[in-house]
């Protein structure tokens, strides 16, 4: 799946308030767009469907802008996760990555996208189970 189907740069940009493309806040030095950071969140929002019981393809899901959030939100962690491992203020990117990546973990788990079959997927979400 192309992430470009599912978000933009210009919307992840938008996103974090114009500081994503801007090469001397978040952008790593070695990209050029955002393509880089959106395309690893999908990765792992689609990983998370295949695991799933029954498995969700990619090629299951008919609307591909439904994950737009959780994209959306990966890939912002993405960025800040590289951004606190190189720039000089780590401790402020480091606050966002954290924020971020939990916002991530729950939108993953919330998401619940429309199949081909027509059935909605339901949530990633796991029950812990104990023993008596």
């Amino acid at each position: 799946m192309d992430p470009d189907t599912v978000l933009t740069d210009a919307a992840l940009d938008e996103f974090l308030g114009g500081q994503a493309l801007d090469a001397t806040t978040l952008l790593p030095d070695a990209w050029t767009d955002l393509r880089p950071a959106r395309q690893y969140a999908l990765d792992v929002v689609l990983d998370r469907f295949k695991r799933m019981s029954p498995p969700v393809l990619e090629t299951d899901i008919v609307d591909p802008t439904e994950l737009a959030d959780a994209v959306q939100l990966g890939a912002a962690m993405r960025l800040y996760r590289l951004a606190m491992t190189t720039g000089d203020r780590d401790e402020i990117f480091a606050d966002s990555y954290h924020e971020y990546k939990e916002l991530f973990e729950l939108a993953i788990e919330a998401l619940s996208p429309t199949l081909a079959s027509g059935e909605v997927a339901s949530t990633i979400m796991t029950i812990e189970l104990g023993r008596r």
